[in-house]
């Protein structure tokens, strides 16, 4: 829900959780606070609290392994949660400026490397260029597809 990196989960100490934010001591980048949202937080607080992990629990890469078979996921990688984490909020409208800063990013170059639009969202987009580029040549709304540009054949019209 954070678009975490997988050490900086791992490196998470009770100390590092406040209200609003994590407090990210180590991270790639150099220390950061990385914004909790409600439904973050809401996870966090349903943890049952301070406690070591069970003797024999085994492995994390071992209990994600399980997840992912019990889930019928795949071969998902833990990394890829956090692509899915900038996809979702470039499909929410954020810029990429504001995903990466999110993430930790240095570079927005970065960034656009880890948000991938669903089909959906590029049709929607399409749609939205279409409606801006056909009103900006005044034409009528609903009749785009039968206007011929003056002095063009349809066949060089694209």
């Amino acid at each position: 829900m954070t678009g975490c990196r997988r050490s900086e989960v791992f490196n998470l100490r009770w100390r590092n959780i406040g209200v609003d934010a994590l407090n990210l001591e180590d991270s790639k980048t150099g220390p950061r606070a990385e914004p909790l949202g409600e439904a973050a937080r809401a996870v966090i607080d349903a943890l049952p609290g301070r406690r070591k992990p069970a003797a024999g629990s085994g492995s994390f890469d071992g209990c994600w392994r399980a997840v992912c078979t019990d889930a019928g996921l795949g071969r998902l990688r833990l990394h890829d949660l956090r692509h899915t984490a900038a996809s979702q909020a470039v499909m929410a409208g954020e810029n990429l400026p504001q995903v990466g800063r999110l993430l930790g990013h240095k570079r927005h170059r970065t960034t656009a490397g880890y948000a991938h639009l669903a089909d959906g969202h590029l049709v929607e987009a399409a749609e939205k260029v279409g409606t801006l580029i056909a009103e900006a040549m005044l034409l009528p709304r609903g009749r785009t597809s039968s206007y011929l540009p003056p002095r063009l054949d349809r066949d060089d019209w694209l």
